[in-house]
């Protein structure tokens, strides 16, 4: 027996026998991430999305790597006000709602000023959320969540470095 992204896995060889939560109902199945998708929903509206972010950036906050630029670099307050902005920009993102109006790069560029961004806390910052993503959600919108953060996240460093680097 072992634990999948929270699911309970027996391999009897092919199928396996899987149990969704503690006392969830078993299921056979020859194929897991089939299983997993019919299980696991996609990102789907705003709740979700509200999930996401607190799973996201309860672990985050915790992080050796990454957590002091949220906890006392630029520290995040107060939540409340703060992970609604972020709903806003991933519904923006994801959903074209046309919600989130700041200037992402700008943040991220003064915060580099305070402490320097380095590659490594874009990877751990993109692996903490991928991991999040896939244990919370499973489908195409989740998909494209991972994509997108990653996409940012490269587009993030190149303008850091460009706008932090440029000669006046």
């Amino acid at each position: 027996m072992n634990r999948c992204d929270g699911v309970l896995v027996v391999r009897l060889l092919r199928p396996c026998l899987v149990r969704w939560g503690r006392k969830g109902t078993w299921y056979l199945c020859d194929d897991i991430d089939q299983l997993k998708s019919n299980l696991i929903p996609d990102i789907a509206n705003r709740a979700d999305l509200d999930q996401l972010i607190e799973t996201f950036y309860g672990r985050v906050f915790a992080d050796e790597q990454i957590g002091p630029f949220f906890t006392q670099i630029a520290p995040v307050v107060t939540p409340e006000t703060h992970f609604p902005l972020l709903a806003d920009f991933w519904e923006t993102v994801l959903f074209g709602k046309n919600l989130y109006h700041h200037n992402i790069i700008q943040k991220h560029v003064e915060l580099h000023r305070k402490q320097p961004l380095e590659p490594h806390h874009f990877e751990r910052w993109l692996s903490l959320f991928t991991t999040t993503v896939d244990q919370l959600f499973s489908g195409p919108v989740a998909e494209q969540a991972k994509i997108r953060a990653q996409s940012m996240a490269m587009v993030l460093q190149v303008k850091i470095h460009t706008l932090t680097t440029a000669k006046p």
